[in-house]
């Protein structure tokens, strides 16, 4: 994966690539951001780019043999670590990289419970263990296959116990020519010690207009709408998008402002008739007042006189009509009665009986009326 592939903020773009520039990269990092942030795969494309034989200024050739190597995560001074379930038997890491190798090579933006799916242990806890984390030492001891940097990416290293404290010389004084990229989604849980020892790199949720260009990239043949339907959908998670693309047949909006509009007017009978249309459908009536939650927050920041330049110029126009009808409403009852349906939906409630109930009640606030 290089740069390019990655729905990357450029200011991060840029910090990565001065500290190449400049020769000064610190033997650790830890990248930290939420889950979905992409910082597994913006550590692996940082380390691939160091490694380059040939890379631009602004990221790595892709075609020289270290590059090929890299991409299919074959090249000996290139090492990962990660949480696992140890056995008798299975003492380290090493056992489980075949599938490591797989999953990533098949979804390079993997979750912790994507990983526990992938090696068969959904209902079993995930660790560092003694023998793994004193390992690293002996892996990273050897002598560089290609002449420049030894890196070893930690994924999810809030997985050690009070074991991680083995890494701390290891982090404080490596071998030579070797760098630690730490990747997180949880930093307040890892040991202080090594927090201390690491500089620190905030990965953000991509935005919007960075997730796009990304879901153009790997579906060239989505069209605009349904991509700005998973875009929004998604709140920046690039696992989730990537998942949603096949859950998101279609748009959403020309559905949701009618159906709004047929609560609003008091058009029970049209509005019923939709609800039953997707009651059976669970999972996309969840992504459709997902997706319709977005246009309510959207049109309450716009009520606040900001600006909202990640929307289509359908939602655009819709955002600024509905922030309008909303004059003198409670947007926050809105919101919590999106909330609550989501809510009692996703917990296997009667798909029929929420929604009927959301309709009724939908109407009351968009009327103005007092709740029941």
């Amino acid at each position: 994966m290089l740069f390019k592939d990655i729905p990357l903020s450029e200011q991060l773009h840029r910090q990565l690539i001065s500290l190449k520039s400049t020769g000064k990269i610190p033997h650790s990092i830890m990248f930290h951001g939420r889950e979905g942030s992409g910082n597994l795969a913006i550590a692996f494309a940082f380390a691939r780019f160091i490694l380059c034989e040939n890379p631009s200024e602004t990221d790595s050739c892709g075609i020289c043999s270290t590059c090929k190597k890299t991409e299919k995560l074959a090249y000996p001074d290139l090492f990962f670590t990660f949480p696992y379930v140890g056995t008798t038997d299975i003492k380290l890491s090493t056992h489980y990289y075949e599938f490591w190798r797989e999953m990533l090579l098949r979804n390079p933006f993997p979750t912790a419970r994507d990983w526990q799916i992938h090696m068969k242990a959904e209902k079993k806890k995930m660790n560092y263990y003694v023998a793994e984390l004193r390992d690293i030492g002996k892996r990273l001891n050897m002598k560089t296959y290609g002449g420049k940097s030894k890196i070893m990416i930690i994924w999810l290293p809030e997985y050690m116990d009070s074991a991680g404290n083995i890494l701390l010389k290891l982090i404080e004084e490596p071998p030579p020519n070797t760098l630690f990229f730490l990747v997180t989604e949880d930093m307040d849980s890892i040991l202080t010690t090594i927090q201390s020892r690491s500089q620190k790199i905030k990965v953000q949720n991509p935005s919007i207009q960075n997730i796009l260009p990304f879901l153009k990239n790997i579906d060239p043949e989505i069209d605009d709408e349904r991509a700005q339907t998973v875009a929004m959908l998604c709140n920046g998670n690039i696992n989730h998008a990537i998942n949603l693309l096949q859950d998101v047949q279609e748009p959403f909006f020309d559905m949701f402002r009618e159906w709004l509009v047929q609560i609003f007017q008091n058009k029970f009978g049209e509005a019923f008739a939709f609800v039953e249309k997707i009651k059976d459908n669970r999972d996309t009536t969840i992504n459709f007042l997902k997706y319709g939650l977005q246009l309510i927050r959207k049109s309450f920041v716009f009520s606040q006189n900001s600006i909202n330049s990640d929307l289509t110029s359908k939602e655009q126009k819709f955002v600024a009509n509905f922030a309008n009808t909303m004059k003198n409403k409670s947007f926050l009852d809105l919101y919590t009665l999106f909330n609550e349906t989501i809510l009692g939906i996703e917990r296997n409630g009667n798909t029929k009986l929420i929604m009927t109930d959301f309709i009724i009640n939908a109407n009351k606030v968009l009327n103005n009326k007092a709740k029941q």
